[in-house]
């Protein structure tokens, strides 16, 4: 007669997980197999790994099974630990918005008196060299950044830099630095007078003013004629304001301060 051993023996494993790729995803973090027998147990581990759909994803399909001393597995169970990379790269450097002076020659003379004012505090008069920008993940050991630049409008002018970081499985991180092109100094109304074409912000013409209490706007071609000396009488003080705030208002359009705005409507 031969006698049948019969053993009870029962696995739990640990529950499904999903970890970063840049977390523990050995059985110490993610949790290990408990078993219960009738006799003198092993547990043991063993991973079968498939890629993901990037260098820093995986799955993991984690074995657990239960043996008796001379090795005859006697319960079994799996455990699927997801490597995830869900984390955009950090730029290393960044590099702050910068202005430049870029009047060069425009200021004239116009009688006695100059057509410009001195702003305070000095500026750059050319648009600094683009820096130097790296970034760095948590995963992905070679992230280079790409760069693009983009000038919008000259003086006044806006210059875009871009920078973007994307690692291997596709998060991104963007970067922006803003170079600004403006007069460091501002115009009295003489120098609008006769002078639409320099009527501009970064991003285009100056169409229309705010010149009234009420919100009213006032377009461009009539503010020209009220500069010019086509509008009512020129000792009237209405137009005299009026002169002084199209002035004010197309020197803050360029980029220059309210305190500089006000110095030139008082000198207007």
């Amino acid at each position: 007669a031969h006698l049948t051993c019969v053993y009870s023996t029962t696995i739990t494993c640990p529950a499904d997980v999903t970890v970063e790729c840049d977390d523990d995803e050995s059985s110490a973090n993610t949790g290990v197999a408990t078993a219960t027998s009738s006799v003198v147990i092993v547990i043991n581990e063993s991973d079968s790994v498939e890629p993901g759909t990037c260098p820093q994803k995986s799955d993991i399909t984690r074995t657990w099974s239960a043996t008796d001393e001379l090795g005859n597995e006697l319960a079994s169970c799996t455990q699927v630990v997801t490597v995830v990379d869900m984390t955009a790269p950090l730029f290393d450097v960044i590099p702050p918005s910068e202005e430049v002076d870029c009047s060069g020659a425009q200021w004239t003379q116009v009688g006695s008196r100059s057509s410009a004012l001195s702003c305070p505090g000095p500026l750059q008069t050319s648009v600094p060299p683009v820096p130097e920008v790296t970034a760095t993940d948590n995963c992905d050991e070679d992230v280079d950044p790409a760069f693009s630049e983009t000038q919008r409008g000259e003086c006044p002018g806006v210059t875009v830099r871009e920078w973007d970081a994307t690692d291997d499985c596709g998060n991104g991180s963007e970067l922006i630095q803003l170079v600004v092109q403006r007069k460091a100094c501002v115009n009295t109304e003489r120098y609008w007078k006769g002078r639409p074409e320099e009527w501009l912000t970064p991003f285009g013409p100056v169409t229309e003013f705010e010149l009234g209490c009420a919100g009213d706007t006032t377009s461009a071609a009539d503010a020209l004629l009220i500069v010019n000396g086509g509008v009512g009488s020129q000792s009237d003080w209405t137009v005299k304001i009026a002169k002084e705030l199209i002035a004010a208002i197309l020197n803050v359009s360029q980029g220059a301060d309210d305190t500089c705005a006000a110095e030139a409507i008082q000198d207007a």
